[in-house]
């Protein structure tokens, strides 16, 4: 824990990372303590920050307990600076609400503790579903001569028989894109539990977890997501995907 200036409106940081291969992907603790001090310059200063390196799966979180003591003895607030920083485990999220610690998180503005559970839920079947997807893809990979697990659809992973079906290989290529897999996680547990639920709704969904198009950018209509669940619907048997 590193101690910080006190002053007006008071924050407690939660900085967190599973692995070392996250940095990459911008949740490198410096950049989470960078994107925290922007959200709160103004409105107050942080009391103190807690770092940890472990799961956000699993119950036993005693950097985060300590955290959350040192909240309740300043009458401070709980910060982090994107929702799966904070936890994906429903059961351990329960706990955090019932605490009675205000929290905040820089990325969800409109976060309550009704919401949060909700967010919660999705996240925690998002991992599940994403090992599901690993193991799809490896056993693709395996079946094109490839043990290591290249990406499917590349050159050296199909036979010149897969080679001949252009549409089938463009279409391994698009659901190996990280925007349409991390888009098709949110959107496909939603559309399971409520088949008729409309686009511009899981447009929502999909902004609230800063999902992005298969070009990268945000999502700004209905059509998109449209587009996007008609290419999981044509290709979902003939690919095997699970989510």
């Amino acid at each position: 824990m590193d101690k910080l200036a006190k002053t007006n409106k008071q924050f407690i940081a939660l900085i967190r990372v599973s692995t070392g291969k996250q940095v990459k992907f911008g949740h490198s603790m410096d950049a989470q303590l960078e994107i925290i001090n922007k959200h709160i310059k103004g409105r107050g200063e942080l009391l103190a920050y807690y770092k940890e390196q472990i799961s956000g799966r699993k119950h036993n979180r005693p950097i985060l307990l300590k955290a959350i003591q040192e909240c309740k003895e300043e009458n401070a607030t709980l910060i982090v600076s994107t929702f799966n920083r904070l936890t994906r485990d429903v059961y351990f999220l329960a706990l955090l609400v019932h605490s009675k610690v205000d929290i905040e998180i820089c990325d969800m503005l409109e976060i309550n503790k009704f919401n949060l559970h909700i967010h919660a839920a999705i996240a925690e079947q998002e991992v599940t579903q994403r090992s599901e997807v690993i193991k799809t893809s490896l056993n693709y990979a395996k079946r094109f001569g490839t043990k290591s697990g290249n990406p499917i659809g590349s050159p050296q992973n199909l036979t010149s028989k897969a080679r001949s079906k252009a549409p089938l290989a463009k279409a391994r290529s698009y659901f190996e894109n990280e925007h349409v897999l991390n888009s098709l996680r949110v959107i496909v547990p939603i559309k399971k539990m409520k088949p008729k639920v409309k686009y511009t709704v899981l447009l929502t969904f999909l902004n609230a977890h800063k999902c992005k198009t298969p070009t990268g950018l945000e999502y700004t209509q209905g059509l998109q997501v449209k587009r996007l669940w008609d290419m999981y619907e044509k290709y979902r048997k003939k690919l095997e995907l699970t989510f």
